[in-house]
């Protein structure tokens, strides 16, 4: 069975980021008299390979996270930002944005309901099931490649990089949108 709401999207899932934990750092963004607030949390984790005369130089994998908070007033707008996904994170950097964008206006953010969005990047697997050793081959194949192209080729280097970047965007008036995104380059 599939969970829908937040608790069924990753952010839930992974970080326990639920539809009350939303409301309360909305909440506390239109704090001091903002007319509007949203939060946007990404989380990207990337891979990447770059092989050199034939010898892998570099490897690495990284993962970015966090959740930037605005609020807005008229023409101010406050914004902040915590790599760090903990309430109290969270509520502190929505502090921050609410302390930019004061005003006299007191509108309590609505409840989040999920918008439908359509998915734009069919995935036949998920880039984390996808394994180092299938990557590798795919690198040394296009090197191969290359050489073979044209004897003139001595030297040839390839890189590799892929991406899974999930998103999350959650607004006073109520909404929340999600998406993925998935990327490689070669």
């Amino acid at each position: 069975m599939v969970e829908s709401g937040l608790r069924g999207h990753p952010f839930g899932q992974w970080f326990g980021i639920d539809e009350a934990t939303v409301h309360r750092v909305l909440s506390e963004a239109m704090g001091r008299g903002a007319e509007f607030s949203d939060l946007y949390f990404q989380h990207s984790k990337t891979h990447s390979v770059l092989l050199e005369d034939g010898i892998i130089s570099r490897a690495n994998t990284g993962v970015d996270q966090g959740v930037g908070g605005r609020a807005v007033t008229g023409d101010q707008v406050g914004y902040a930002f915590s790599e760090r996904l903990d309430l109290e994170a969270m509520l502190e950097a929505a502090r921050t944005a609410a302390t930019i964008a004061s005003g006299a206006a007191r509108v309590p953010p609505q409840a989040v309901q999920e918008q439908d969005t359509a998915s734009r990047y069919a995935l036949d697997r998920a880039w984390e099931a996808v394994d180092v050793t299938e990557r590798l081959p795919l690198v040394q194949r296009a090197e191969r490649m290359t050489l073979e192209m044209d004897p003139a080729v001595e030297k040839v280097t390839v890189s590799w990089f892929d991406s899974d970047e999930r998103v999350l965007i959650a607004t006073s008036d109520g909404l929340f949108v999600t998406d993925r995104r998935p990327m490689a380059i070669l």
